[in-house]
């Protein structure tokens, strides 16, 4: 989300209904004129069922005063217009909390408009080679009404062009070459963009880049000849004017220095059988400031190594399960380096039953398997290092 209280760049999935969900696409890289706004390292695309498949009734409860329930239904309409009874899809989450206003910092009224243009153009030279060239332009107006500071109200305008072509050569025995380069970019928040007075120190703030350009470039190979087996291994740089860092003391995220990415990464889904699902991905990268200064070069809370993997079982007889993992490295939390963050490794697993009529599924899910003694979330503040108390 831009322009958020919790932070440019907030993502906030709660609202999302899983159930609804069809598919998710993802997209790495800044290579593809479909995405705008954070386009620099990626996206993910969440595609909703236009029409469910089947009635949905869901009970869950758990620990820690957990429930939930969802009754879902497709509404359908008649040829005369009118709309067959139907109940749509709900979801109630009720929170109850009293709070005191004891001051004002900030208050703003803040309008946000953005529109973008893309082309894309996919040529067939040959059997074996083909380009994908893309183009994208996208227009920005912030516009800040400051309630507190009207000194710090104001509105401008931005714009932006990010090109992007993509080379690939193959099939050969089910297996294709590619070099992808491009152009993306991310938004700052329009509070910074327009400047004015840092409520917090009483300081004149100058304007932040309201739009933020990134490049990037990727050379992989992606094959099938394995029966059952997809895999991708791809080497990628990144390169960004700059870097959106997490601020523990402000509770937000800031623009920073401009940066640098490089590493490889290595994707395999395996399925031997119609019911057994393997997979692995692991990624090595080397993040660091490029304009750094005398604290370091660092980029705070960028991971070295990340491997998540799993197996799913989805027998004939009804019977599922499955065990997955995820582990982060040890990461910086200051420019120099000199506090780390701990490692963290994390099991979740599933086993339950698929009825076929009436079709009824039931499952267990246990979170932190192992209870991992992880931490959520760690930053290093200036007035102490500070953990997340909440655990994993």
């Amino acid at each position: 989300m831009r322009t958020h209280a919790h932070g440019q760049g907030w993502a906030d999935p709660n609202f999302v209904i899983p159930e609804l969900v069809e598919r998710i696409d993802f997209f790495k890289g800044p290579y593809f004129p479909a995405i705008g706004d954070f386009s620099g390292a990626g996206a993910a695309e969440f595609r909703f069922y236009k029409t469910l498949p089947r009635d949905i009734v869901t009970a869950e409860y758990g620990e820690n005063d957990y429930y939930r329930g969802l009754i879902a239904q497709s509404l359908v309409l008649r040829s005369d217009g009118e709309a067959n009874p139907a109940t749509p899809p709900q979801r109630r989450d009720t929170v109850t909390r009293a709070r005191q206003i004891l001051s004002t910092i900030r208050e703003d009224d803040v309008l946000e408009s953005s529109a973008g243009l893309y082309a894309q153009a996919e040529v067939f030279w040959t059997r074996w080679f083909r380009s994908i060239v893309g183009l994208r332009g996208d227009g920005y107006y912030f516009d800040v009404d400051n309630h507190v500071d009207p000194g710090s109200s104001g509105a401008t305008t931005a714009g932006i062009v990010s090109p992007k072509l993509s080379l690939i050569l193959g099939p050969f025995a089910k297996t294709e070459i590619y070099l992808s380069a491009g152009s993306g970019f991310h938004s700052n928040d329009a509070r910074g963009v327009i400047g004015g007075i840092d409520p917090a120190t009483g300081e004149a703030s100058p304007p932040a880049d309201a739009l933020v350009p990134s490049r990037g470039g990727e050379l992989g190979v992606r094959t099938s000849f394995v029966p059952g087996l997809v895999s991708s291994v791809a080497f990628f740089y990144l390169q960004s004017d700059s870097e959106l860092v997490f601020v523990g003391d402000a509770g937000a995220v800031e623009p920073s220095g401009a940066s640098e990415r490089y590493g490889i990464e290595f994707n395999n889904f395996y399925r031997p059988v119609e019911w057994l699902t393997l997979d692995a991905d692991v990624a090595l990268a080397r993040g660091r400031f490029t304009d750094a200064g005398a604290e370091g070069d660092k980029i705070p809370g960028a991971i070295p190594l990340s491997l998540a993997t799993g197996v799913s079982l989805d027998l004939p007889s009804g019977i599922f399960a499955s065990l997955r993992g995820r582990y982060f490295s040890s990461r910086p939390l200051t420019e120099d380096g000199s506090v780390e963050s701990r490692d963290s490794l994390i099991f979740n697993a599933r086993i339950g039953y698929r009825f076929k009529n009436p079709e009824v599924e039931i499952a267990v899910q246990v979170l932190n398997v192992f209870n991992a003694r992880d931490n959520d979330i760690e930053y290093r503040y200036r007035h102490g290092y500070l953990e997340n108390l909440q655990k994993a």
